[in-house]
């Protein structure tokens, strides 16, 4: 009995910390709902400033755009924490630097291009690609550009990997925080709200 009573009170105090864990805020809130092209354009710059801001890095990011089902979630009025950001983010992906072509970058936004087209795309192989512009003009093919992609793509996922012909040489930095927790990091931070339906929380 007191070997139960004991494992009920560490199973409750861990319970406890998860809670906490998952309730830590930030400073900001949601002040306006946004359309879901507004949200994962954001979604896609927040999660860009973020890594960059960490890193003190300008390279260009390329991850998956934040999902139909996270934007029906949103509330006006509750404030972000971490536990909006499991909804936001919700697989623990880690960013890795990687320095690709720029005739590599085209083939990895393939996907994306359909899928802006209106066209049935594999949805694991979207990018939305921040710092840089799409159209082929804009990278020179032979020349190399740092670049953040999800380590999820880099192992295979989305197929990108192969469509791109990446290969490990490749590899600048994988970091050891998730793309989640650099965001949290960064919204806790930030002097000014990064996304325009988002507003410092009023004391």
């Amino acid at each position: 009995q007191v070997k139960d009573s004991t494992l009920a009170q560490r199973f409750h105090q861990d319970l406890q910390r998860v809670k906490n864990y998952v309730g830590e805020q930030t400073k900001f809130q949601l002040s306006d709902m946004p359309t879901l092209q507004s949200f994962q354009k954001c979604g896609a710059m927040l999660t860009h400033l973020a890594l960059n801001n960490a890193r003190k890095s300008d390279a260009f990011s390329a991850f998956a755009p934040f999902s139909k089902k996270a934007w029906k979630k949103l509330k006006v009025g509750r404030v972000i924490s971490r536990r909006t950001l499991f909804t936001w983010l919700p697989y623990d992906n880690f960013p890795v630097l990687m320095n690709l072509y720029g005739q590599q970058i085209q083939k990895l936004l393939q996907p994306f291009k359909r899928w802006k087209q209106g066209h049935r795309v594999q949805q694991s192989a979207v990018v939305l690609p921040i710092g840089f512009q799409v159209k082929k003009s804009a990278l020179i093919p032979a020349q190399l550009y740092p670049i953040w992609l999800a380590n999820f793509h880099l192992n295979g996922g989305g197929g990108l990997r192969s469509l791109a012909l990446i290969h490990d040489s490749q590899k600048k930095l994988q970091t050891s925080e998730t793309l989640r927790d650099t965001v949290f990091l960064f919204l806790k931070t930030a002097k000014q709200p990064p996304c325009p339906f988002l507003s410092h929380v009023q004391n």
